[in-house]
């Protein structure tokens, strides 16, 4: 679970990421490190990208239609448990985007 706190200091502001991960007993424990996990490194991107939070000050999430027109769905959580399901396993949704030819193209004159 990631966090971005908004740190400021006089006129100066900057965002931080705060890790926690799930411990053996189900609680969150502060990793003092970041992570290299690929989940991490994916919410990071869309954070620092011009589109999230700091660049954009409101957020793109994808909403329900976006998420049902998905053609792709990669699961990007895996449990070494394989016991013990994540509790919230981590999903990549892509959607499949076809190009169309102008030559082909039935609007074509």
């Amino acid at each position: 679970m990631v966090f971005f706190g908004e740190f400021r200091f006089k006129d100066h502001s900057a965002f931080a990421p705060l890790i926690f991960a799930v411990e053996g007993d189900g609680s969150f424990g502060f990793l003092p490190y970041r992570t290299e996990a690929v989940t991490y490194r994916l919410v990071n991107d869309w954070f620092n990208a011009s589109v999230g939070p700091p660049a954009a000050g409101t957020p793109a999430y994808c909403g329900d239609g976006d998420i049902k027109r998905a053609t792709h769905r990669i699961s990007l959580a895996i449990s070494p448990d394989t016991s013990r399901p994540p509790r919230h396993p981590s999903a990549l949704f892509l959607r499949e985007l076809r190009s169309i030819d102008p030559e082909t193209s039935p609007t074509s004159s």
